[in-house]
């Protein structure tokens, strides 16, 4: 048997020649610097050369992994489940521009110091002290309230859902950031 690695065959004893086919592993594109559409244009290249579907488990695992931390998040917030395309257009449109939070522009207790949970319960008792029980009114108040950072959070989380489910998600996220502490 003689290998001769510049002509990429391999010839047998009986003198049959074997062309030899190198195959160099393809490593996953990471996002780094790029923008999510470019990830994503380079996702599509690697999906192409690995001959899998866009919506393959692994991909998007990862997919998920060689994102940027806070992009990370975002598709924590959406739901890891989701087709890609819709994770790729959800990261669009959250970094691309706000949604206009100045539409919640009422409200006089502030969140302050308090964690979410605390002021969201602070929230539900004044209103219950009002009389009022529309959950629009109340959810326009918590919003309004919030601090800065986190009336962001909520905008990330998308103002449509229940205010239970937003607080929920809410409070998931500062028990991840005080992790971080």
């Amino acid at each position: 048997m003689i290998l001769d690695i510049p002509n990429k065959t391999l010839t047998l004893l009986d003198g049959t020649n074997i062309p030899l086919v190198i195959v160099q592993e393809i490593s996953p594109p990471m996002q780094g610097n790029e923008s999510v559409d470019n990830y994503f244009e380079m996702i599509k290249v690697y999906v192409t050369a690995l001959g899998v579907d866009l919506d393959n488990r692994d991909l998007k695992r990862t997919f998920f992994n060689n994102l940027l931390r806070e992009n990370k998040k975002e598709v924590i917030r959406l739901g890891f489940e989701k087709p890609l395309n819709v994770v790729v257009k959800h990261l669009n449109r959250i970094l691309s521009g706000f949604i206009d939070i100045e539409k919640f522009a009422f409200g006089s207790l502030k969140q302050g110091n308090d964690s979410i949970m605390d002021f969201y319960r602070k929230v539900k008792e004044y209103y219950k002290l009002l009389g009022n029980v529309e959950e629009l009114h109340l959810k326009n108040h918590f919003i309004r309230g919030l601090s800065r950072d986190n009336q962001l959070e909520a905008r990330r989380c998308r103002l449509d859902f229940q205010l239970d489910e937003l607080v929920e998600r809410l409070s998931a996220l500062e028990d991840l950031t005080n992790q971080d502490k």
